[in-house]
């Protein structure tokens, strides 16, 4: 009961106007129609780059024998709707880059539609087209609906989930939480980390202050993890046990926690400092409003003892929310939050100092230490894609916070907000510190929803001189602009062109070594086997540092090989210089990877492979269009 309370208490329902007239759906169709042509437009001007090359071998697979099996005779099993439908496109359009993403094109086309009537549910007509437009034309959208990569039906299908999670907000029948429940179970077969979306089960019964909903989205978040295991043993089951990996032994160290914490003796007093800091904060407040404060005084001690134990990301939210509900209270003691403000000071400034003093955590190093669990990086990822909307999202949820405060109510998509956005990205960051800015694209379209109604909140709390400029000709400009700064058109612009200056040039690597007649003892080694596999039909080895081999690559009776083309790794430049002694009279061919970043590059070529692509043993013979990807030969 005191959290339904608590939840009456801080939001208010939100009911946007449903008034749309023809002018609202022409608008709409125009910008569909412009989103569908953007995507199909230089489709299939670039060679596969990134995991393209798997889901073109895997769908090559299904087109021959009917099911996803790639050169080494491993099954690929991951997504396999999204595979199925490649294979569909290749066996209908024929093998090529066009037909390989088309079914990308085709539903990133369909997503401006879905979002319009995900949108409904917070936003009026205008402010929903601005979000349609947003979905429609940000980068990172038509990038991933140019791609042949499972991300675009991973993002719609989140986005279908939420339509049907309102449908089961408005109706709470057992038949709209099922078909929600279904279509999260899709949204898990294209990407297990759909299942983060999971949370937002418990926005219906909080919205509506309903037990019985809150019950049914509570039985669904397990049901929700069984399916996500399941898909993860699924898509797994034919890769390589740990038994067929190399295992390389890993240089042991101490986390933040166990650095600090060693012999437990200062855990236990920077906890005791916190909770005793707690308590004289709350302290001496009158009986009667106890009551009142209690959700402040268990948030305080949360974050006080998260801060304590290095997790200052969950540890400051935790200390934020709870200034909210002392404030809310009224207890006539705010300023004793000044005592809880410096004691979590203090204990911050000696865990820096012994942190510092350790040298484990030079630079910037020590804010990772600082952040704890969970992670923040995702949390910044998801506002790459965005960084206009993710500052507007910030400021609203920085005036939100403050009205709370002053015992005032927010709207309810606040608390949408918190479960679709910052519950997903922290929840992955529980997994991993450095996530890939692709894991965190899943809730992107609800990210993008909270901004769009986080500036309408603003604009709606602005002075009346704001106002009657917000609803003029200059504010429909103001608005128009924001949301163009929003997508950044230069950035959209530079995805729709679609060629070799972001993309690697595999594909012209392959076509000149295609052009060489090759005979039976020429030899071709390729840094990315796989796409070069798909191109070339096969090479003969891949070059790759051992560090970087031993995640994707078997070893059997001691050699490494790619586990998706069954290629030889050369993994040093011992064996690198072993393979060109052995085809000293042969030609060989070394083609490069123009892909990876400069770091991974530097991992990839270690352990003496650098070395030997930089000496006068080889000479550069071909650069691609991208002006990295290079092919050498063996000088004779």
């Amino acid at each position: 009961m005191l959290l339904l309370r608590l939840i009456e208490n801080w939001f208010e329902p939100v009911r946007p106007s449903q008034n749309y007239g023809r002018q609202h759906y022409m608008v709409l169709f125009a910008m569909l129609t412009v989103g569908a042509w953007l995507r199909f437009w230089h489709l299939g001007d670039v060679g596969l780059h990134g995991d393209e090359d798997i889901m073109g071998l895997a769908a090559r697979g299904i087109v021959a024998h009917g099911i996803p099996i790639l050169p080494s005779d491993m099954l690929y099993l991951r997504a396999p709707v999204h595979t199925y439908l490649i294979a569909g496109s290749m066996f209908l359009f024929g093998d090529s880059e066009w037909s390989l993403r088309m079914p990308s094109a085709v539903m990133g086309s369909l997503c401006g539609f879905l979002a319009y009537f995900l949108g409904r549910r917070f936003l009026d007509p205008i402010a929903n087209l601005a979000f349609v437009a947003l979905i429609t034309f940000l980068p990172a959208m038509i990038e991933i609906s140019q791609t042949a990569r499972m991300y675009v039906f991973f993002v719609a299908s989140v986005v279908l989930f939420g339509i049907t999670l309102f449908r089961f907000e408005r109706s709470g029948t057992v038949m709209s939480w099922l078909l929600a429940f279904v279509v999260l179970v899709i949204a898990i077969q294209f990407h297990r980390l759909a299942v983060f979306a999971a949370p937002l089960f418990l926005y219906p019964g909080l919205a509506n202050r309903s037990w019985k909903q809150l019950l049914q989205g509570t039985i669904a978040l397990p049901g929700a993890v069984v399916v996500s295991e399941l898909a993860g043993y699924l898509s797994h089951w034919n890769y390589p046990e740990e038994s067929e990996r190399l295992v390389l032994e890993e240089v042991a160290s101490q986390t933040p926690f166990e650095l600090l914490f060693q012999g437990n003796l200062l855990l236990v007093v920077a906890i005791a400092i916190g909770l005793i800091a707690a308590v004289i904060a709350v302290c001496t407040i009158k009986f009667e409003r106890w009551r009142s404060a209690i959700p402040a005084i268990l948030l305080f001690a949360f974050g006080v003892v998260s801060c304590a134990t290095l997790n200052y990301h969950i540890g400051m939210i935790a200390l934020i929310l709870g200034a909210i509900a002392w404030f809310r209270a009224d207890t006539g003691k705010n300023f004793r939050l000044l005592v809880l403000g410096l004691a979590i000071g203090l204990i911050a400034l000696v865990q820096y100092q012994f942190l510092q003093a350790s040298g484990e955590f030079a630079g910037r190093k020590i804010i990772g230490a600082f952040v704890g669990t969970p992670s923040i990086w995702p949390t910044l990822q998801i506002t790459t894609f965005s960084p206009i909307g993710a500052a507007i999202l910030v400021t609203s949820v920085a005036f939100a916070a403050w009205h709370l405060a002053r015992k005032g109510r927010i709207p309810v998509y606040f608390l949408f907000f918190g479960l679709a956005v910052w519950v997903p990205v922290a929840a992955i960051g529980l997994f991993t510190w450095y996530s890939a800015e692709r894991y965190t694209i899943g809730p992107l379209a609800f990210f993008l929803l909270s901004s769009v109604a986080g500036l309408v909140y603003l604009a709606n709390n602005s002075t009346s001189l704001t106002q009657s400029m917000w609803r003029s000709t200059v504010g429909t400009i103001v608005g128009i602009v924001t949301i163009a700064a929003m997508i950044n058109p230069v950035a959209a612009w530079r995805v729709v062109r679609n060629d070799y200056q972001d993309h690697p040039d595999h594909k012209g690597a392959a076509e000149y070594i295609r052009q060489l007649g090759l005979g039976p003892k020429d030899v071709v080694i390729a840094e990315d086997s796989i796409v070069q596999a798909y191109y070339l039909g096969m090479v003969d080895y891949r070059l790759q540092n051992v560090v970087g081999a031993q995640t994707h690559a078997l070893l059997k009776g001691g050699i490494l090989y790619d586990q998706y083309t069954g290629a030889r790794v050369i993994g040093s430049g011992q064996e690198f210089d072993g393979i060109l002694r052995k085809h000293s009279g042969d030609n060989v061919y070394v083609i490069s990877s123009g892909q990876v970043s400069d770091g991974l590059m530097r991992r990839n070529r270690g352990n003496g492979i650098a070395e030997i692509l930089a000496s006068d043993r080889l000479e550069m013979v071909h650069l691609g269009r991208d002006g990295r990807t290079t092919v050498w030969r063996k000088r004779r």
